[in-house]
């Protein structure tokens, strides 16, 4: 008996077939869920761990039923490869924290140390949701304590619970394991902000001055986590908050992006410089304003950032403000800068817009510059359609834009989209009144390929899929 995709019915046997397993009732179970009954597509209701079509002996675990998964077991029920992920029926009842299950699977069929596809171990599974009785289990068990999933991390990567930290440091859990991009432990609970697993972690010996594969340093981590309280308590034994990555950017950089004016404010007060340009030219000013963070924009700006610096292909502080689509940070830079300010390839805030879907930003912008052209004689709608940008599209026509301005190669907003095989897009500009290029446009007894044939680029044939084909047959 199977059950495809969520409707009424499903809905009603899934709460039948949980209240028998939360309740260990065989009997109701049997009636609910005879043998070989798989769940392929769960209600979404139900927890995320239940999202890649798990079969009953999964759930049975989850909920700790172990008449239940006796049941199943005796009726020839596998207990590996559960679901998509390829997880086994210890994943489960160690996500759960279902010690009893966790034991039995443990001693009966040495379950301890599988691997699910991302080669995560039943301790991953047991760290990560708190899981400390089953975490208890398998240390009982010997497992590997530094086993790594398909990243590198090891459980101690994954811990959030101080308690479990110390099993796994006692149990000679390696402290400062790197992870594939070099993170540690202590880097991964600083960049979520819990202090009470870097206190742990510190107070053994976590080391703090590390760096990853990218050049980050345990205050990059700090930054994104909005919690200036573990950016100072780091501070207490490792004072280097100014050290650059390999892309140029100090942590100021990613606390600008992240919004926390804290943390921000703090790294600008011990020695990050504000005006700092990383390797494209980027400052903590414009990662602000590409985010939107116009709390951080402007203390940044009050604390000696200039606002009237560019990036190494031009863009400014308002250019950014265009591709975090909010209309409150666009406001704030245009009194400050010119609104058809260009970059190098002379686009202006508008084309940014465009080119990055942003509906919201296009619609602050004036009206005098909507078929604004670059270099390349590209109008914002050009560029919209160019990259697919659906949204921006919708923005610029409502707006007025001109759907039959071409650029310097000839080439007008809906053979940008044809060529980029946006499909949406065509469409759009085709019932705003489009019409594509006499290079497209061919006689029905003519096949697609002798259309691509037309084309003189090999690139541009390609490019063209056989759906956008078929709209220029119609």
């Amino acid at each position: 008996m199977n059950f495809h995709r969520g409707g009424s019915k499903l809905h009603y046997l899934m709460d039948c077939i949980i209240n028998a397993l939360m309740k260990d009732d065989v009997k109701s179970f049997k009636e609910e869920a005879p043998g070989g009954f798989y769940l392929l597509s769960p209600p979404s209701y139900m927890e995320e761990i239940f999202r890649n079509k798990p079969n009953l002996v999964a759930f049975a675990s989850y909920y700790g039923a172990a008449r239940c998964l006796a049941y199943l077991i005796e009726n020839g029920s596998d207990l590996t490869n559960l679901d998509e992920l390829g997880r086994d029926a210890i994943h489960f009842a160690c996500a759960n924290n279902k010690a009893a299950i966790v034991e039995k699977l443990c001693e009966s069929y040495g379950q301890q140390y599988n691997q699910d596809n991302q080669l995560n171990t039943p301790l991953h599974y047991a760290v990560e949701n708190n899981s400390i009785d089953a975490v208890n289990v398998l240390l009982s068990y010997h497992v590997n304590v530094n086993a790594q999933d398909v990243d590198g991390m090891a459980p101690l990567h994954y811990v959030t619970n101080e308690v479990i930290a110390q099993k796994l440091l006692d149990e000679n859990a390696n402290i400062n394991k790197r992870a594939n991009d070099g993170a540690t432990p202590l880097c991964m609970a600083a960049k979520h902000g819990n202090n009470k697993i870097v206190k742990v972690l510190m107070s053994n010996g976590a080391k703090l001055r590390i760096k990853t594969r990218n050049g980050w340093t345990i205050f990059h981590f700090s930054a994104l986590s909005c919690n200036v309280k573990t950016t100072r308590l780091i501070y207490k034994q490792y004072k280097d908050v100014y050290d650059i990555d390999y892309c140029g950017r100090s942590p100021l950089h990613y606390s600008a992006e992240s919004g926390d004016v804290f943390t921000t404010l703090f790294f600008i007060k011990h020695g990050c410089d504000p005006n700092l340009p990383d390797k494209a030219g980027m400052t903590p000013l414009h990662f602000a304003a590409s985010t939107g963070n116009l709390a951080s924009a402007r203390l940044i700006i009050n604390q000696g950032g200039k606002v009237e610096m560019k990036d190494n292909v031009g863009r400014s502080c308002l250019h950014f403000a265009a591709l975090s689509n909010d209309s409150e940070t666009i406001k704030f830079f245009s009194n400050l800068l010119p609104s058809d300010d260009r970059t190098l390839h002379g686009a202006n805030p508008l084309h940014i817009a465009a080119e990055g879907d942003c509906d919201k930003s296009i619609n602050m912008f004036s009206k005098e510059n909507i078929d604004s052209d670059s270099f390349y004689g590209k109008t914002p709608l050009a560029v919209a359609a160019e990259h697919g940008s659906e949204s921006a599209v919708k923005a610029l026509l409502k707006l007025g834009a001109s759907i039959a301005t071409p650029d310097r190669s000839g080439f007008t907003p809906i053979d940008k989209a044809i060529i980029g095989s946006s499909e949406r897009v065509v469409e759009l500009l085709s019932d705003a009144g489009a019409v594509p290029s006499p290079m497209w446009s061919r006689s029905s007894s003519r096949s697609n390929s002798q259309v691509c044939s037309a084309i003189s680029s090999p690139i541009l044939r390609s490019r063209i899929s056989p759906a956008i084909l078929d709209l220029l047959s119609q």
